[in-house]
This record gives structure tokens, sequence and C-alpha cells, in this order.
């Protein structure tokens, strides 16, 4: 028996090592002999409509010293006019069939990336066809005239400025540690405030004549459209686009850090104050079953660190305000892994000795079985719900899972094979697999810690003081963590209900009313605007506007502090473990003129909801241990929210609109 154990395990290993993805067959993927990449797909949602994106893998990465800041205004040009629509008529055919710039037509780029997307309406035909030959114009035919030039430098100098001050400027000054000695931090792409101001126009020309390849291009094209034609068209208009030359792709990956980085940046906008640790790793494709795994590791990791810090700030029992741990990509070269704490004013170092402490328990004693089994649990729920709601998916929503393949090679087989797949792979996942990677998450190499505040705060730890905390955690003795799944039954007993006495149908709108005995009317609608999700709204005129004054600042918080109330025989936290916040709630709101639930579910949790629904009404109960949580962050944003500008200007704007009324204070 445990041969043929074992012999399974080695196929299955080398099955994970060996086997590219599919493709969704679904989806019309090719390429044209120059290079150029298509992926169309019909969809019904929204109907009579077509999202279509054109991605260019060329930004801000590609230009020379003289070109900077020049692939943002190319993109600015593409809408100044082309050899088919000269001046201004792509912005006129655009408004004569009732779109926008901005809302239904835009462009955008970035270090690394251009792109171009149009919503387009397909009850004519010729529409999307115009749609494709505008794409076509801007790949290969702008006409790029001085006087449109001139126009649009004046608008990108003024993006420029905007891009100087406020937040931007924590991103500005963070991306220099963060891309410290590579390409990403010569080559910013809002550029820099001279060449904006004196480029010559050639130096544009250069640009778009060496870098608008259809070898780098992407063709999204989603929607309410007929298949084999759209591809029709796209082998005419972008077949005639040519690669002039061979291109050499700058380097643009992150060199490791000579040594790690100590980063603190403070401003009076700033309006949290957290501590966060950033590793450099080199990004991985999730383009087989070996990577595939490794990418639910993450996840699963993801998901039970995130579970436990819910766990752990309701409880009250730690010294911060929240955690979380994440990774994102760069590039398809690097990535980061981040792990973040957002702290209080007057506990600092105490914040963050407790947040090292629960990394550090993590690293001793690992993952529980029955934290894990959970994780899985809910993935496969929540798999197995987008593929029910495929029917009424987004066309945008295909568009972003698409590029992500034709810029990261990532998996589009289809939901209903990523079910299949993710079952597969989940019963090998052991709490071994997030121990290893959790060990590997946080190992002080390629590392950057950044503490973000508050100008008035004085009291930041530095450096030695960091070092020395991670040391005295490192030592400490920590008690292992304890988890216990709790179910139960949400009713108990048997409820008698309250008989129908009226109904009535409103054919315009084709709703249905019942009254119930009990007073209680009842509205009904059935929609196809999503598969399989039902939405619930009870209301009642009143809201804290009745409250006294005396009770009113209670009565106003008194929302968030019920929607983290205990229900049932369940704490708030039990409640989440039995059922996926994404796929069910019902949750409590008092506002000012009035109260009642909303409420949410699939037709599997339907009874659930409604369990849930009566709950709130007889026995939803309020921890003390939340209230004292609750007012520490309230206290402490306060606390921060005093010291900024905003603040009395907020201040002064209430006491002047309301005429200092006590019942609306800041």
């Amino acid at each position: 028996m445990k041969k043929i154990y074992l012999l399974f395990f080695l196929i299955f290993s080398f099955s994970l090592k060996a086997e590219i993805f599919p493709i969704d067959p679904n989806i019309k993927y090719g390429k044209l002999e120059n290079g150029l990449t298509y992926y169309i797909r019909e969809n019904q949602t929204p109907q009579d409509k077509v999202n279509i994106k054109l991605l260019i893998n060329t930004g801000s990465i590609m230009e020379e010293d003289r070109q900077q800041g020049l692939a943002h205004l190319l993109e600015h040009m593409a809408f100044n006019g082309s050899e088919n629509f000269p001046k201004r008529k792509i912005d006129e055919y655009m408004s004569s069939i009732g779109l926008n710039l901005g809302s239904h037509y835009n462009a955008s780029a970035g270090f690394l990336e251009t792109s171009y997307v149009y919503e387009i309406p397909t009850k004519n035909d010729k529409d999307v066809e115009i749609a494709l030959k505008i794409l076509t114009d801007i790949s290969k035919n702008l006409s790029l005239e001085p006087e449109a030039f001139e126009r649009e430098r004046k608008i990108v100098e003024e993006e420029w400025r905007r891009d100087i001050g406020g937040s931007q400027d924590y991103v500005n000054k963070f991306h220099k540690v963060l891309f410290k000695n590579s390409r990403l931090n010569e080559r910013k792409p809002i550029g820099t405030l001279d060449i904006i101001q004196n480029f010559k126009y050639q130096d544009v020309i250069d640009y778009y004549q060496k870098w608008y390849r259809p070898q780098l291009m992407g063709l999204f094209v989603i929607g309410d459209i007929k298949v084999d034609k759209i591809e029709k068209l796209i082998k005419d208009n972008f077949g005639t686009l040519e690669n002039l030359e061979k291109l050499q792709i700058p380097d643009y990956k992150i060199p490791n850090y000579p040594e790690n980085q100590f980063f603190v940046y403070q401003d009076d906008t700033i309006e949290s104050l957290s501590f966060s640790m950033f590793e450099k790793n080199d990004f991985k494709k999730t383009n087989n079953f070996k990577n595939y795994r490794e990418a639910m590791v993450s996840y699963l990791t993801e998901a039970i660190f995130s579970r436990r810090i819910d766990e752990l700030t309701q409880k009250n029992n730690q010294r911060f305000i929240n955690a979380y741990i994440t990774d994102f990509e760069i590039s398809d070269l690097d990535e980061f892994r981040i792990a973040d704490v957002t702290l209080k004013e007057d506990e600092i170092l105490p914040g963050i000795e407790d947040f090292l402490t629960i990394i550090e328990q993590i690293k001793k004693y690992g993952f529980l079985n029955s934290e894990l089994e959970l994780a899985k649990k809910k993935h496969l729920e929540y798999l197995k719900r987008n593929l029910t709601e495929n029917e009424t998916r987004s066309s945008d929503s295909y568009i972003n899972e698409y590029q992500r393949h034709f810029l990261f090679d990532e998996m589009i087989s289809g939901s209903a094979k990523e079910v299949e797949y993710t079952s597969e792979i989940l019963p090998s996942i052991t709490v071994d697999d997030l121990r290893n990677y959790f060990n590997n998450y946080i190992k002080a190499e390629n590392q950057i810690i950044s503490i973000k505040a508050p100008d008035y705060i004085k009291s930041l730890p530095n450096r030695d003081e960091i070092d020395q905390l991670i040391e005295k955690v490192s030592q400490k003795d920590i008690k292992p963590y304890q988890f216990t799944f709790k179910e139960a039954e949400l009713i108990k007993e048997e409820l008698i209900g309250s008989k129908i006495i009226k109904r009535k149908k409103f054919p315009r709108s084709d709703v249905h009313q019942i009254i119930l005995n009990n007073g209680a009317k009842i509205l009904l609608k059935q929609t196809d605007f999503k598969k399989d999700e039902i939405n619930l709204s009870a209301f009642s005129s009143g809201g804290f506007s009745t409250a006294s004054l005396e009770k009113l600042d209670s009565a106003k918080y008194t929302e968030d502090i019920l929607g983290s109330a205990d229900i049932g025989d369940l704490t708030v936290l039990e409640k989440a473990n039995l059922y996926s916040q994404d796929a069910i709630d019902v949750i409590p709101y008092i506002s000012e003129e009035s109260e009642g639930v909303n409420g949410y579910s699939n037709n599997e949790n339907l009874e659930t909801m409604f369990k849930l629904l009566y709950l709130n009404f007889t026995d939803l109960r309020i921890n003390q241990t939340e209230v004292d949580r609750f007012k520490k962050v309230k206290i402490n944003d306060y606390k921060i929210d005093k010291q900024s500008p905003k603040h009395q200007y907020h201040l002064e704007f209430r006491n002047k609109a309301y005429q200092d009324h006590p019942r609306v204070q800041y």
C-alpha cells in the first residue's frame, strides 16, 4: 500500500512540474504573423456593448534620456488626429454615438504598459468596425502635428505639477527606495518638467515609430459580438502592421539591495500610523501546476493570517489597530512581499512588538490543520460561486484576467477548470507547506523597513530600536496559538411565522408586494443582473435623529458597533468562520433618518440569510470588549485627524453651515 501511495505522489509531483494550463475554449485566442496577440470572447454583460482594449508592452522604461515623460504625452496625442481620423475626428465620432472621453474611452501609460480602452455600443456593427479602425490608426498612423503637441504639452505640464504634492510625494520618495539602483527610478511615467517643456517633436515621433509594434501588442475584444466577424476585422486591420527592426528591451529588473533599508516618511497629509516590512523577490509566473500550487500556498497563508488578525483585534488583546500580509508584482521580473501593521499613536513600539510576536509565533509553531482546512473550504466555495456567476460576469473583468495572461503568462483556463485544478491541488497542501512558505516570507534580505506617520508625531522609533525589538521578540517565550472551529444551529426553537394577509402586483415594475399579519410590508422583484445573488433591505423611518442630545453621540456610533456584535450562540468571529462574508451576511444600520438591515446571499444560503435576519432583531448582543476596542480606535483616529489641516476646515465649515447647532458637531 505504501508503494502505491508513493507512486501516486511521484506521478502527481511530476504533473505539477510538467503540465501547462490549457486556454479556455470560450476564448478565441491567436497571434497574427506580425506578432500581435488577440483575445476575443462573446459576453452579454453588459448587453449591446463591447469592451475593447489595446495594450502595448511599452512605457516610460523604454524612453531614451531625451524622451522622459514622452510615452505618457504620446497617449495624449492619440486623440489629436490620425491618417483616417484627422484633427478632432476621433472625439467627434465618439460624441456622435453618445460616448465621452474618460467615461467610455481613455488611455494611460505606465512604466511598462500603454493602454487604450473603449466601450462601444454594438447595435450598429459599423461602430465596432470604426473603433477597431481607430485603434489601428493609433498603432501606426497618428498625425502628431505641431499644434497638437503644444496643446498637450501644457496639459501634461499641469499633470506633472499635480504629481509633486500631497499623497504623491510619499509615493515618489518611497519609489526611490523601492526601485533603488534600477531603471524604474530613472523613468517615472510623468517624466521631467524640463523635457516636457522643451522636447523636440521628433523625440516623440522616434519613440512612436520604435515602440508601437505589433509584436508588443495585445488586443482584447469582449462583449456582445460575433467572434468570427471580429477576428476577421482584427486580421484585416492589424495584420497590416509591421515590425521595422529588432528591439532591445532595456533591463528593468531591480537589483538586490546592497544592504537592508530603513525609510521614514512624515507629512501633514498622512492620516494613519503604520509600520511595514517589504522584501523583494523574483516574480514567479502562475503558468503551470507547480507554480499554481505555490500560489495556492501563498493565498492560504495570507487568508489564515488575516483571520488570526481579525480574531486577535476583535478580542482587544493587541496593542495595534490592524495588520495584514500580502504580495504584489512590480513587473514580470520582481515582486514584493509585505507585512504591515497600523499602529496607535500612544503605543507605537508595543504595537510593533505585538505584531512581530505574531509573526514569530507562526515561524515557531506554524499554522493549525483546523485553520488550513477552513481556509481551503472557503476558497473552494469562493471559486464555485464565481463559476455560478459566470453567466453574468462583466466584460471588463474578463479583460482584466486576460491581460494578466498577456503580461504574465497567467492561467486563463476558465472558472470550471480553475475549480477542477484547485480541487485536485488543495488536498496535497499541508501545514508544513504553509510554514515553510511563511518562514521565507520575512528573511531580512532585500528588505525595506518603513514607518509612515503624521508629521506631528515626534517619538518614532529609529533603526536601532527596531533591531533591538526584533531581537527581543526572537528571544521571547511564545505560547502556541489555539483555535477551535465552532458550529452552531442558528435558531433552535420552532418559529411560528406570520400569515400573508394581502398580495398586490405592480405590473409596470414587475414588483410583488405581500403584507404579513404582523404589519410587515415586503416587496419582491426578480432580476437577472447576477446569476446567483439575492439582496435584502429592510428599513423604517427614524434613525439617530430621534435620539436625545445626551444620547446622540452614542446613537451615531451604534451602527459601527452593531457590525461587530455577537449573534445567537455565535460570536462575530465564529460567524465569520462559518459563513464567508463575500457570500452571505446581514448587517444592521442606523443612519440619520432611518434604521434597518441590509443583507445578501446566494440561493444555497438563502434560508441562512433569513435566520440571520431574524436574529438581528431578536438576539444581537453587544460585547463590551468590542466597545472598548472601538473606542480606542476612534480616539486614536481623532488624535491624528485633529492635527490635520482638514480638521480645522471641516470644523469651521460645519460651525458656519449649521450655526453651531449642537446636533451637528464635527
